[in-house]
């Protein structure tokens, strides 16, 4: 296995989020469609279209993050970890079992296999987790209270779409983290093997 490229998978969902973070300030400090919350959340939902790719970059690094410990039998396969959270609705959970449980997975193998890696932060994932959930949740909400036109649904749209790149930030710090536990666990194995053939 090779060594995960940091600056350019964290880099690439950075510049996503900058794209993001823009868009969504231009959305609300430019009053878009205020008076028509569904016009508001089309305009928030199509203007982060430029910025896709960089839920792309994160799962990428998602699956690098399964594939190191994958050895161990960790609780989801690469592939299990990356297709899961494109089901509707399971997502919700599967986003907690993909990182939380991945932070888990990977502690304990760095113990078992007495490797000399940084821990990883089991409150930074469940925390960044719960933002997307909460931020989903109220997403989608608001846009079904919008499309029966009730009063209340541009507060709660507004509500998720501010959490949401609060969990931007957060997905940085620990993508960063994550790419440095994923080359060190690359290291030891291949020094393990050098040593297992000598």
């Amino acid at each position: 296995m090779k060594k995960i490229r940091k600056r350019l998978w964290v880099g690439g969902y950075l510049v996503g989020t900058i794209g993001v973070l823009v868009l969504y300030a231009l959305g609300v400090s430019g009053g878009i469609a205020y008076d028509d919350p569904g016009g508001f959340f089309a305009f928030t939902f199509f203007a982060t279209a430029p910025a896709i790719f960089a839920p792309i970059f994160g799962l990428v690094i998602l699956y690098r993050m399964w594939a190191v410990i994958r050895y161990i039998g960790g609780r989801a396969a690469p592939w299990q970890a990356v297709v899961f959270m494109f089901i509707p609705l399971y997502a919700w959970y599967w986003v907690f079992q993909a990182y939380w449980g991945w932070t888990k997975d990977y502690n304990r193998a760095i113990k078992e296999g007495n490797i000399k890696a940084p821990h990883m932060s089991k409150g930074l994932a469940l925390t960044a987790s719960t933002l997307w959930v909460v931020s989903s949740v109220l997403s989608t909400i608001g846009y079904f209270m919008a499309r029966n036109s009730s009063a209340n649904a541009l507060p709660v749209l507004v509500t998720g779409l501010l959490i949401y790149p609060i969990h931007m930030v957060l997905m940085i710090v620990f993508y960063a983290k994550a790419c440095n536990g994923i080359n060190t666990m690359v290291y030891a194995l291949e020094e393990s093997k050098k040593v297992s053939t000598t």
